[in-house]
C-alpha cells in the first residue's frame, strides 16, 4: 500500500499522529475527536498503520527547557567493547539519561557509546556523569555540552 493508497480514516489519524500529544490524560481521546472518530476507531486504525508498516511508533518528547532543564550534556564514552552492552545498559539506568546510543568505533574514534544527560545546570550534569562513570568506570569520556537548539519538531508528512 502506498501514501496514496491510505483510506480516509488512516489519513486523518496519521495527520492527527504528526503532531504533538495533548498535554492531558487521555490525549488520544483529544486527538479521536479532532479527527472526527471515536476513540476506539481512532486507535484501532492506529494499531492497523503500525502493523502495515506506516507508523513505527508514538512517543512524547519532554521539552526539557519548559521543565527547567537549561543544561544539556552529550557524553561520550571509550568503553572496552565486551563491556559496551552492559555499560549502555547501566547508563540508560539513570533518570537523568533520555538518549543512549551505541556506535560504531574505528582507530580515529574510540567513544562506543553516546548519552545525553540534562540538568538544570553543568554542575548538575557533571555530578550525573561522575556518578555514571563510577557506576561503569570507562577507559575515557569527553562532555560535549549544547550551545543551541537549532530544530526541534516532528516530521510533517503532506496527506
Amino acid at each position: 500500500m502506498t501514501l496514496q493508497q491510505l483510506t480516509d480514516e488512516e489519513r486523518k489519524v496519521l495527520f492527527a499522529l504528526q503532531g504533538d500529544l495533548p498535554a492531558e490524560p487521555r490525549p488520544y481521546d483529544s486527538l479521536a475527536a479532532d479527527a472526527g472518530l471515536a476513540v476506539e476507531d481512532f486507535l484501532r486504525v492506529a494499531r492497523g498503520l503500525v502493523k502495515a508498516g506506516y507508523l513505527r511508533k508514538v512517543t512524547a518528547l519532554l521539552n526539557h527547557y519548559q521543565a527547567g532543564f537549561q543544561a544539556n550534556a552529550m557524553c561520550i564514552w571509550d568503553v572496552p567493547p565486551e563491556r559496551v552492552d552492559e555499560a549502555g545498559e547501566i547508563m540508560a539506568g539513570f533518570d537523568e539519561v533520555t538518549h543512549c546510543y551505541r556506535r560504531p568505533v574505528s582507530k580515529e574514534w574510540r567513544y562506543a557509546i553516546f548519552c545525553m544527560v540534562h540538568g538544570r545546570s553543568r554542575a548538575d550534569c557533571e555530578e550525573v556523569i561522575r556518578r555514571i562513570a563510577e557506576a561503569v568506570t570507562p577507559v575515557d569520556y569527553q562532555i560535549i555540552y549544547s550551545t543551541a537548539e537549532l530544530k526541534k519538531r516532528s516530521l510533517q508528512l503532506p496527506l
